[in-house]
């Protein structure tokens, strides 16, 4: 998963130790992801952009990669506060896996399974929405 690797996760968060993410959208019958800009963010927040004008977002995802002690690879209550109870699903990415938050909040796995094989329900496109940002990045890469 692009994002995760370009957030450099450690367990001594440097300065190019950043959370990443960006907004799943739908454009005809397929799915893309446009990340958000990171230069202000940190290992544990990034600046959530205005959603994009025009675009269909169906979910949105950001990443946690401090590794450390004070790690927190669920939802926060930053994470709450901007994305639970949305009108469209948040995925946060971690060491631990991938959380899907709506009005709850769900583990859907790890995020590199040993069976990829799972990753490939729904057509893997789909499942960005209804299984996880994990099986959407598997197979179009972000």
């Amino acid at each position: 998963m692009r994002a995760w690797a370009d957030s450099n996760p450690s367990l001594f968060p440097e300065p190019t130790t950043k959370e990443q993410g960006g907004w799943i959208v739908q454009r005809g019958r397929g799915f893309e992801v446009l990340r958000w800009p990171s230069l202000h963010a940190a290992h544990n927040s990034i600046p959530v952009p205005d959603e994009p004008a025009g675009e269909n977002v169906v979910g949105a995802f950001h990443t946690h990669p401090n590794l450390g002690d004070d790690q927190i690879s669920s939802a926060s209550p930053r994470d709450w506060a901007n994305f639970g109870h949305g009108r469209y699903p948040h995925y946060i990415v971690s060491n631990d896996g991938i959380y899907r938050l709506t009005d709850v909040q769900e583990y859907l796995g790890p995020l590199y399974p040993h069976d990829y094989s799972a990753l490939l329900w729904a057509g893997g496109v789909a499942a960005a929405v209804g299984g996880g940002i994990g099986a959407y990045c598997y197979a179009h890469g972000c």
